[in-house]
């Protein structure tokens, strides 16, 4: 495994012997993490499709015309 590896969020960088003053820290969590995002309204989660049509029974031939595919040369 590298080891260095690659960052996925924007927390600011510092190094580790650094002193953090607790009260900034909280601040800056609060700031980026503190308030969930609105909820969605569930009526506008639902979306309405019309069906689709009934099959045709007949797959799409003429039983009148069966006749001719199955007697013609």
């Amino acid at each position: 495994m590298d080891k260095q590896r690659k960052r996925t969020h924007s927390a600011p960088k510092r190094a580790h012997h650094e002193p953090v003053d607790p009260a900034a820290d909280q601040a800056a969590r609060t700031a980026r993490w503190g308030k969930l995002p609105d909820r969605p309204d569930p009526a506008a989660l639902v979306e309405e499709q019309p069906a689709d049509p009934p099959n045709d029974p007949d797959f799409g031939r003429n039983p009148d015309r069966d006749w001719m595919l199955r007697y013609t040369p």
